[in-house]
């Protein structure tokens, strides 16, 4: 089963708070914006689809949730593999975090220059367009550890002799 839409979850919402049931698709929703006129920290437009009995407009105020909270407990250093933009990092942000989160969530930004580690510390920021999230979550990519038993295959060396360590 695939997650509801992000308008999907909105009407839910709508539908828990209020006697009226809507339907998918018999409301057409504005982009949320940050909004400080109410408790919530959201607001978006809700209008009637064209044909309904209804008419106008109607604020709906709720609480996107802020990213700094996606990870919960989980970690968030990843394994670096080639990722080029924050946007390649949502599937694995997802998995990880166990969170409805996509595409359409994240501002797609380049990453920075790794260290000289390696490794990269990134901000990933809500889109402004995401209905679900706001703010933003600092990652860590690392590159992959490799044990060394992997690299260094060979452990019984031939040794050194007294001509070896001739001054």
């Amino acid at each position: 089963m695939s997650n509801p839409s992000p308008q999907e979850r909105l009407l839910a919402l709508i539908n828990a708070a209020n006697p009226h049931q809507w339907q998918p698709g018999q409301l057409v929703f504005s982009a949320p914006a940050a909004t400080d006129q109410s408790t919530k920290n959201t607001v978006v437009t809700v209008t009637a689809q064209e044909g309904l009995p209804y008419a106008g407009s109607r604020e709906i105020f709720y609480d996107r949730v802020d990213m700094a909270e996606m990870p919960g407990a989980a970690s968030v250093e990843f394994e670096l593999d080639g990722q080029t933009t924050t946007g390649e990092l949502v599937s694995a942000m997802a998995s990880r975090f166990g969170v409805d989160v996509s595409a359409d969530d994240i501002a797609d930004e380049a990453l920075p220059e790794a260290d000289e580690f390696g490794t990269i510390t990134v901000t990933v920021r809500a889109a402004p367009g995401s209905y679900l999230w706001h703010g933003e979550l600092t990652l860590t990519l690392a590159p992959a550890i490799q044990a060394l038993a992997d690299v260094i295959e060979v452990n019984e060396l031939d040794g050194l002799t007294r001509e070896d360590l001739s001054v």
